[in-house]
């Protein structure tokens, strides 16, 4: 440990030290914020352990992609992101932890995973990352593979010592003038995107779906969605006596974490209520954000009217995204029953537009599949993303497909855009 900071860049930590991080992890894995997401809990536990047992290590991400999720050595991490994928949604949650415990004494001590990175840090004190004894810490390099490099101040050259100051005023006009360039560009098509919902003076209200009573064609949907057979849950005459039902899909929570992310950036009031306690005067207050459909009354209601929408037959036990303005696409389709394993894409849809019921500004977020709610999620809230596609008016639709990958989704892209 140095200046309050340990990660893997060989400094060995205490075995009081090395207690506490242990300590910290537990609580934040057990935290909803990352209990419900079996892979950002595996991978910070991975990254965490491996700091502290092997500080000199410099971990991969193949590595990560063999050792915690199971791939193959020779798998092509360009087609098969998930570690990088995983780690930018550990982040965003980090984010949102500790957003949410600013007044927790724990704050002693913080586990940070820095962007561009798999090497964990740890903060003991009030240290911001931006301090002066963190910055003064290190100088890191990249290896080009993701693991992060670490210069401790008795190894800077000197040439770096003698040269401080012009190195830091041209890192200062470099950054103007990224600046400049930047605001030159404005406004963005992510800006223009989400400025409807962060720019209302009242409160956003994210709708969530809700749990249906066991053996209905709702809860089998919710039931798949989070990987459960439905078929293998008793029925009994008298509610209390049946086994807890699935609350809320594993997709969903992910997609909440996801948004919650982008409006606390922005600084926003907000409020998650399931759509079974939320009423049309509650949607009238402010802007929605609807996530998930199958599960989500409102979701179904309000977008009923817009050219994509996702459709359940459970007569032919098929998912479908219908285009009102036709044809019909048969490769937007999905066969409810196809499990995790089989499953190689999912399908998802994304709208942004002014509802007439409501009078606010409404977002939708829904999968035919919980990837897909997901990863509809990491689209919308991604700058690169967004800003890659062509200006559109004031409302928009973008219909998603997803690879999938034994159940962890890749890139996502655009297979159909609705402006009007």
């Amino acid at each position: 440990m140095e200046n309050g900071r340990a990660s893997s860049l060989g400094v060995t930590p205490t075995a009081e030290e090395r207690a506490a991080v242990l300590c910290q992890l537990d609580r934040m894995i057990q935290h909803p914020v990352f209990k419900n997401s079996k892979r950002c809990t595996s991978l910070l536990s991975h990254l965490v352990q491996q700091a502290l047992d092997h500080p000199e290590v410099h971990i991969k991400e193949r590595t990560l992609g063999v050792e915690v999720f199971g791939r193959d050595p020779s798998y092509d991490t360009a087609l098969d992101p998930v570690v990088r994928m995983t780690a930018s949604e550990i982040r965003k949650r980090i984010g949102q932890y500790y957003h949410n415990r600013k007044s927790d004494s724990e704050l002693g001590l913080r586990i940070e995973l820095p962007a561009g990175t798999y090497t964990p840090e740890f903060r003991f004190g009030s240290q911001e990352p931006e301090d002066k004894a963190l910055q003064d810490s290190n100088l890191a390099r990249s290896d080009g593979d993701g693991a992060a490099v670490a210069l401790f101040p008795s190894f800077r050259s000197p040439f770096l010592k003698r040269h401080r100051t012009v190195i830091l005023i041209s890192v200062l006009v470099v950054i103007l003038l990224a600046v400049g360039s930047a605001w030159l560009r404005r406004p963005t098509n992510f800006a223009h995107f989400w400025a409807p919902i962060v720019s209302s003076p009242n409160r956003v209200l994210i709708c969530i779906g809700h749990a249906y009573p066991p053996g209905t064609p709702q809860y089998q949907s919710t039931a798949r969605a989070m990987g459960l057979d439905p078929n293998a849950l008793p029925v009994a005459a008298n509610e209390a006596e049946l086994p807890p039902r699935p609350e809320l899909p594993a997709g969903d929570a992910t997609a909440l974490s996801t948004i919650v992310g982008v409006l606390a950036q922005h600084k926003k009031a907000y409020e998650v209520r399931g759509a079974e306690d939320s009423s049309l005067a509650d949607l009238r207050a402010g802007p929605v954000v609807l996530i998930g459909i199958f599960d989500n009354d409102w979701t179904r209601k309000l977008t009923a009217s817009l050219r994509f929408r996702l459709v359940d037959d459970w007569k032919a036990r098929t998912l479908t995204i219908e285009d009102a303005q036709g044809p019909q696409h048969a490769d937007w389709v999905l066969n409810m029953d196809e499990t995790y394993k089989d499953l190689k894409s999912d399908f998802a849809i994304v709208s942004r537009y002014s509802d007439s019921l409501t009078g606010t500004p409404v977002l939708e977020i829904a999968g035919m599949r919980s990837q897909g709610t997901a990863a509809a999620a990491e689209f919308a809230s991604n700058p690169t993303y967004m800003n890659a596609l062509k200006s559109c008016k004031s409302n928009i639709q973008l219909v998603l497909e997803v690879p999938v990958v034994n159940g962890n989704t890749g890139e996502p892209h655009v297979i159909a855009t609705h402006c009007w």
